[in-house]
């Protein structure tokens, strides 16, 4: 890291310290691996944040129903306070959208309230997470409000939990008076220290907890912590998870749900409902939100008109939210203008809308804060222009006030951000410019998680994200490549295409490199196409061994995306290039050249090429097995992956048979490592028993197939998914550990 980028490694630090502690448990580096590529770019929110995390609370003017835990979180509750006169509410005619103003009807989600009734009403502590996931403006937060208003009601304690508080969260439960308590976690993909909250709660001895997480996508970071060390794995492996589509999930009609909504929308602002409104169906299913804003829109519009009929049809559908906006800009242009910021001296149109936009891309804490943001803006930057940039930080704190003094509080809800921000950045490449080149690592971790997320629905977003990784690569790939794992969308594919195509310095690549994990998904075109650029670019005279490190790492990444045939090619010429470095210097490269004999064995077998890969894998496997002769407590897991690889090639070739030997060594050495270092390895011991027993089923030894088949199975259920104990973050060759 660079400049402005080095400083928050103190934070990062002390995230991988609370993290490790509770991932490096497994003993591999799959847990430490996602630790650290999450924690180098989200340190410094530890780090700097906590001294406002008291301040940060959102304050609502109701009182705390439960000041016992009050240390810690907000409470999980509705606002059904009317909007105020017309004039009033005109400022923030989207704070009505609000799920906590309850405005719109709640409708289409019986079902899955029941089954969250059902999860917080189970008997037993097995299953205290639950996670919702579904698009933006589904209902996620007002299904959780909702749930949380009814279990209120019979004596549950709703808390939510803020970024910051997860470590204290469920300590602060446990001390405070008995009874059941549900800890909602918002934004649950990008927050930091959700692995410390879950291990904590899975720990906890509070009877009657629970944790509901809402997330826009499951993601790779659901499934990293599916595959974390006992207890977050296990955990999250058998969390309630529920998918909300879009639309009710009762199937009503888009056009019924806006004519029911518009009268209770009139009556929240205190506005006249307007007469005839005719509504265009959305031709397919849309979020809860384009709903209520349709509705929301055909009133403004009626308002405008004086009341009476509706001056046109209003469509169900993403221009509904343009819209809003519009009315919206009119209203901080009126604010504006009556603060005295507008006008020759001050700020124009274009200018006031993007005042709002930056505060809500990123983060402003406080009044010094803000002003420094809206250097960003053409028209407030530079010395003379000081004073206004002070009023203008003034006007906002009013406009969207936050808890804290002097802060800023993004535009809401989230969905209306995004549209504003992405659409303003587009039509302001100057702003977007200076926007860009002001980014500080969590500033970039804002910016990048709302920009992919904006791909999902405005044509631009796409666009914006290449231009900023092209133009700061070196300094944006730590955030992209956390906020790939953490937001399916295109940011994967455009931090791919801008590694294939941008003009970037060998020493930046490989950095780039060791940073993306080989197990994911996501990032895997990035992960290639990275590998690739840094072979191409070897300087001539470049020696064997590197050469067939950066080799050994293309073929895995090939492999890890399924292009079998493309991982065939790097496989190959890395063992050709390990076996002449191992017959100069054996001792040091020979556990090179069994490494890239596996992984060549690995492919041809995935290709059904079971002929070709039982050399590489009866060459590899005797490697091994001298290797761990010498050094055992290295290699015997390396040889138990190679005879488990081993044996499922010789029973592709139908010599079944001859499989059973090295399978049921494979079966042995596990075995004895799992009683050393059970979390690390009854997974994989789970699998080798798993392969043993297709064999003997083979066979027609069908019982004991059987015991076999279910020890693996009580072993997958207690341990959790799989944990791969390849060194991930390392270029070079990657130890197989066997299938």
């Amino acid at each position: 890291m660079r400049g402005s980028l080095k400083w928050p490694l103190l934070g990062a630090a002390l995230v991988l310290m609370v993290l490790g502690a509770v991932g490096g448990a497994a003993g591999g580096w799959f847990d430490l691996v996602w630790i650290a590529a999450i924690a180098a770019v989200a340190g410094f929110i530890v780090s700097s944040a906590w001294d406002h995390l008291q301040g940060r609370r959102a304050d609502d003017g109701l009182p705390d129903p439960d000041p016992g835990l009050a240390g810690v979180s907000d409470p999980v509750r509705y606002d059904r306070r009317p909007g105020g006169a017309a004039g009033a509410a005109a400022d923030h005619v989207a704070d009505a959208l609000g799920p906590a103003r309850a405005v719109g009807e709640f409708t289409g989600r019986t079902e899955e309230l029941r089954l969250l009734r059902e999860w917080c009403g189970h008997e037993g502590e097995s299953t205290r997470l639950a996670l919702v996931t579904g698009a933006a403006g589904v209902g996620k937060t007002r299904l959780a409000l909702e749930l949380a208003e009814q279990l209120q009601q019979e004596g549950w304690r709703c808390r939510r939990v803020l970024d910051g508080e997860d470590a204290a969260a469920v300590h602060v439960v446990e001390a405070a008076r008995p009874g059941p308590v549900l800890l909602l976690v918002d934004h649950a993909e990008t927050r930091p220290g959700l692995p410390h909250l879950l291990a904590s709660a899975a720990a906890s001895g509070a009877a009657g907890l629970r944790v509901l997480m809402l997330a826009r996508e499951e993601g790779e970071w659901w499934g990293h912590l599916k595959a974390a060390a006992s207890p977050i794995g296990p955990a999250a492996s058998r969390a309630v998870t529920l998918r909300l589509q879009a639309g009710p999930g009762d199937g009503t009609d888009s056009a019924e749900l806006v004519a029911r909504a518009v009268p209770r929308f009139a009556a929240h602002l205190g506005l006249p409902a307007p007469e005839g409104v005719e509504v265009e169906p959305a031709p397919h299913p849309v979020p809860m939100l384009v709903v209520h804003a349709a509705a929301l829109v055909a009133v403004l519009r009626g308002e405008r008109g004086g009341g009476g009929p509706a001056p046109t049809r209003v469509g169900v559908g993403p221009d509904v939210l343009d819209e809003l906006l519009r009315h919206a800009a009119r209203a901080w242009h009126e604010s504006a203008a009556r603060a005295g910021i507008t006008g020759p001296q001050g700020l124009d149109g274009a200018a006031v809308e993007n005042c709002v936009a930056v505060t809500s891309l990123l983060a402003a804490g406080s009044a010094k804060a803000t002003e420094e943001l809206l250097r960003t803006v053409p028209g407030l930057d530079g010395e003379s222009r000081a004073g206004l940039r002070r009023r203008t930080a003034r006007w906002l704190c009013t406009l969207h006030p936050a808890p804290v003094d002097g802060a800023v509080a993004p535009l809401r809800p989230a969905l209306l951000a995004e549209r504003h921000v992405t659409a303003r950045l587009h039509e302001s490449p100057e702003f977007a410019a200076a926007v860009r080149d002001r980014l500080d690592v969590v500033q970039a971790l804002r910016a990048l998680t709302l920009l992919t997320r904006a791909t999902a629905h405005h044509p631009h977003a796409a666009g914006l994200l290449d231009d900023w990784l092209r133009r700061r690569t070196a300094d944006l790939y730590g955030a992209a490549i956390t906020v790939t794992i953490e937001s399916p969308g295109a940011l994967g594919a455009v931090l791919a295409d801008v590694l294939s195509t941008t003009d970037v310095p060998r020493e930046v690549l490989e950095e780039i490199q060791r940073a993306i994990p080989y197990l994911t998904v996501a990032l895997s075109e990035a992960g290639i196409a990275v590998t690739r650029r840094i072979l191409e670019r070897l300087p001539d005279g470049t020696g064997p061994e590197q050469r067939a490190m950066w080799l050994t790492t293309l073929g895995l990444r090939y492999s890890r995306t399924g292009r079998l045939e493309e991982a065939l090619r790097p496989a190959r010429e890395a063992v050709e290039l390990h076996r002449g470095l191992e017959r100069q210097d054996p001792a040091r490269f020979r556990p090179d050249l069994a490494g890239s004999l596996n992984n060549l064995g690995n492919v041809l077998s995935e290709l059904e090429r079971a002929e070709e890969a039982l050399e590489p894998a009866q060459e590899a496997a005797e490697l091994y097995r001298e290797l761990a002769v010498q050094a055992p407590d290295r290699f015997r897991p390396r040889l138990a992956g190679s005879l488990n690889n081993l044996g499922n090639v010789l029973s592709a070739l139908g010599r079944t048979k001859e499989a059973l030997e090295p399978a049921q060594e494979a079966v042995a050495i596990r075995r004895e490592l799992a009683r050393n270092a059970p979390e690390r390895f009854r997974p994989v011991l789970a699998r080798s028993l798993d392969n043993l027993a297709g064999h003997l089923s083979e066979l027609g030894r069908d019982e004991e197939a059987r015991s076999h088949w279910q020890e693996s199975a009580a072993l997958f259920e207690e341990a959790g998914p799989p944990q791969e104990t390849a060194p991930v973050r390392q270029a070079g060759p990657q130890p197989a550990a066997g299938a």
